[in-house]
């Protein structure tokens, strides 16, 4: 073995610095009750690979994804292949991925797990119109119940004649 000062042992440079590649926590979805959320909020998007459900949180929050892999999709092996996938997929993406929202991604059962390039399309698209199924869950929600010109008239309600008052009602059953 030869005697090389350290000093003359060239720096790796794999990039940036490993913690600022790892998955932050608080872009996961890890509770039972916010998956419960997501799935209640009933945005999806589908596709034969991955069907992407979400929901809306506030409004500056960072997006964040939860993961849904059943037995059904495969082995540990193809499972945990998938979570990686999904989860560089979604990390790679921050900047294109709407703000604000929680995501669900549930692969398909028996479907391999495909290149990263398709899953990394997949994601942008199918987040994309989750989001905007979630935008229009939300005005059906905000927006009012009826309009005012469907408000009832005092024509439109049942007459006295059918509809039994309480008083006929109480003389019946004395």
């Amino acid at each position: 073995m030869t005697d090389v000062p350290i000093s003359d042992v060239p720096a790796r440079d794999d990039g940036p610095d490993p913690a600022d590649r790892r998955f932050p926590r608080r872009k996961r979805v890890k509770l039972q009750r916010d998956f419960q959320r997501v799935y209640a909020f009933r945005a999806r998007a589908y596709n034969p690979r991955v069907a992407i459900c979400c929901a809306p949180t506030e409004e500056n929050a960072p997006a964040r994804l939860g993961l849904s892999v059943s037995k059904k999709v495969g082995n540990a092996c193809a499972r945990n292949r998938w979570k990686r996938l999904v989860r560089e997929a979604f990390r790679l993406l921050g900047s294109e991925i709407p703000q604000g929202y929680d995501f669900v991604a549930i692969p398909q059962k028996g479907v391999a797990p495909p290149d990263f390039d398709v899953v990394m399309s997949d994601l942008r698209d199918l987040t994309k119109r989750a989001v905007k199924k979630a935008r229009r869950n939300l005005d059906a929600l905000n927006s009012p119940k009826t309009l005012p010109s469907e408000t009832p008239s005092l024509e439109t309600l049942p007459s006295a004649e059918k509809t039994p008052s309480l008083e006929n009602e109480n003389e019946a059953n004395p």
